[in-house]
């Protein structure tokens, strides 16, 4: 099995949201007994994340985002990384947690291939596990 190594961005301009949720992973990546090494980066909207994501490219990137934020919503963030993605990125999965529906979000992105998974506000830990899946994370 190989070690991969992460970046977990969360982007929210709720600084509780971003505890939580940062409180969350860490907890079911102990107790999953994964062998991936991560750090998180936060930012408070769009603009900051992408900014900060940049800066990992040799790095796999799994990137929580909610979506109504202020300076650069998610789905601006969302629409940038596909833009440039083969640029900077080796690899990013995005995981949308927004208190809007998906099918608001759908509206919005006009592309549902540009995000990996979704998760209502608030997240559940099932949900976020799931999540985790979907991105390899966690097997």
């Amino acid at each position: 099995m190989d070690l991969r190594e992460y970046v977990i961005a969360i982007v929210d301009d709720d600084e509780i949201n971003r505890h939580v949720l940062k409180l969350l992973v860490s907890q079911i990546s102990d107790a999953s007994h994964t062998t991936n090494s991560f750090f998180f980066i936060e930012a408070e909207n769009g603009y900051e994340a992408f900014n900060k994501i940049k800066l990992f490219p040799e790095r796999e990137i799994i990137l929580f985002t909610d979506i109504n934020m202020p300076i650069m919503d998610g789905t601006m963030l969302i629409n940038l990384i596909h833009e440039n993605v083969f640029h900077f990125i080796m690899g990013i999965k995005i995981i949308v947690n927004s208190s809007i529906s998906e099918a608001e979000l759908i509206d919005k992105v006009e592309d549902r291939s540009l995000y990996n998974y979704f998760i209502s506000k608030p997240a559940k830990i099932v949900e976020i596990k799931k999540a985790l899946k979907c991105t390899n994370f966690l097997v």
